[in-house]
């Protein structure tokens, strides 16, 4: 993830933006083994499945 976030770092709400889309897709998109092919957010009740990355970024462009 480091070398990842050297574009970023140039402006701090870029950096905080990347990290967001990072964490965002950790918990509601990546599947883990750890949790039986749940997402985070399905293993804590927030969501009932896993949704795709066009589905994330649709959300959190919309107005």
């Amino acid at each position: 993830m480091a070398r990842l976030i050297y574009w970023f770092l140039k402006k701090w709400t870029n950096h905080k933006r990347a990290l967001g889309l990072f964490f965002a897709h950790y918990n509601y998109c990546r599947k883990h083994r750890s949790l039986k092919g749940q997402t985070p957010a399905m293993a804590h009740g927030l969501t009932t499945g896993a949704r795709s990355v066009r589905e994330l970024l649709e959300r959190v462009t919309a107005p």
